[in-house]
């Protein structure tokens, strides 16, 4: 089911979009449990639900070991070029940094298929979080985004 049909439907469907990538691309293992509120999470991730933006939402698993936690946001749909909605999604890392985004679409078979990557600034930049510098110098090299690596790599895993 388009990713559209989902958002007409029901009310409130981001958080199952959310729901679905985790479990559907296997980003949480079987036995993790959802932390459904903001007093679950640590200080490190509990920053984060604050700066999402209002037209986002997050997910949190646990396995005890370790945390799990994503922001996401729908995109809709370019009506001219024919696109469909997209679910954009920002990872971060144990550490509460946001290590990588991208934007997948729920294609009808009910896969996940990665359309785009992002920059997670650009995705905070979107929403109104702060954008912080994560900007490096190379040597002998134009300045280079750390994000931009850690988002290669990890969507690399991911798609």
């Amino acid at each position: 089911m388009a990713i559209d049909r989902i958002l007409s439907v029901q009310s409130g469907a981001l958080p199952l979009l959310l729901e679905s990538y985790a479990r559907v691309q296997r980003y949480v293992p079987e036995n993790a449990a959802s932390l459904a509120t903001e007093a679950q999470l640590p200080p490190r991730l509990r920053r984060w639900v604050r700066v999402r933006g209002p037209h986002a939402a997050w997910r949190a698993w646990t396995d005890a070991e370790r945390i799990w936690f994503l922001i996401g946001r729908v995109e809709q749909q370019d009506l001219i070029a024919k696109q469909p909605a997209e679910l954009a999604l920002l990872f971060f890392s144990s550490n509460g940094e946001p290590v990588a985004s991208g934007a997948w679409r729920l294609d009808p078979t009910g896969k996940w298929v990665l359309n785009r990557i992002l920059e997670p600034g650009e995705f905070l930049a979107q929403h109104g979080g702060q954008e912080r510098n994560l900007r490096r110098e190379s040597p002998g090299h134009a300045p280079v985004s750390d994000s931009t690596y850690r988002t290669r790599s990890a969507l690399a895993v991911l798609a």
